[in-house]
C-alpha cells in the first residue's frame, strides 16, 4: 500500500508493480497534485553547489533514471510526463549580488554539469521574461 499519489508515491507504485509486486496507490484527492504540482517535477535545487554533495548524487541518478523512465511511461500510453529537460538559469539581478563564480563551476565540473555564465544580454535572449 502506498499512500500518496504525488509524483513519489505514484513513481514507487510503478517500481514495485514492475517488481511483481501487487500495490495500491491511495490519494485523497487527485493524483500528481499537491507538492507534486507545486514542486513542478523539478529535481535541482536552486544553488545546487550550497547543499550535500549527497543531494546531488540523488540528483545525477534521478537524472540517469528519467533517461528510461520517460520512454516507459510514454509506451505505456496511460500518462505524459511532459517532460522537458531546460536546465537551470540562475540570474543574478544586482551588481552586488556578483561575486566569485569558483564554488558554482568546480561544482558542475565535479558532477559533469554544463555552466555557462551569460551576459546580460544573451540571458535575456535565452530568458526574455
Amino acid at each position: 500500500l502506498v499512500i500518496g499519489g504525488g509524483v513519489i508515491g505514484c513513481l514507487c507504485g510503478y517500481e514495485l508493480a514492475r517488481g511483481g509486486a501487487r500495490v495500491a496507490v491511495v490519494e485523497r484527492g487527485d493524483l500528481g497534485q499537491e507538492a507534486s504540482w507545486a514542486g513542478a517535477g523539478i529535481l535541482s535545487p536552486m544553488f545546487p553547489w550550497r547543499y550535500p554533495d549527497c543531494l546531488s548524487a540523488l540528483v545525477n541518478r534521478s537524472l540517469a533514471r528519467y533517461a528510461t523512465l520517460i520512454p516507459e511511461l510514454l509506451a505505456l500510453g496511460t500518462v505524459d510526463p511532459e517532460h522537458r529537460r531546460c536546465g537551470l538559469l540562475i540570474p543574478q539581478l544586482a551588481a552586488e549580488q556578483e561575486g566569485d563564480l569558483t564554488e558554482p563551476l568546480a561544482w558542475s565540473a565535479r558532477w559533469g554539469w554544463r555552466c555557462d555564465h551569460l551576459d546580460e544580454q544573451v540571458a535575456r535572449a535565452v530568458e526574455p521574461a
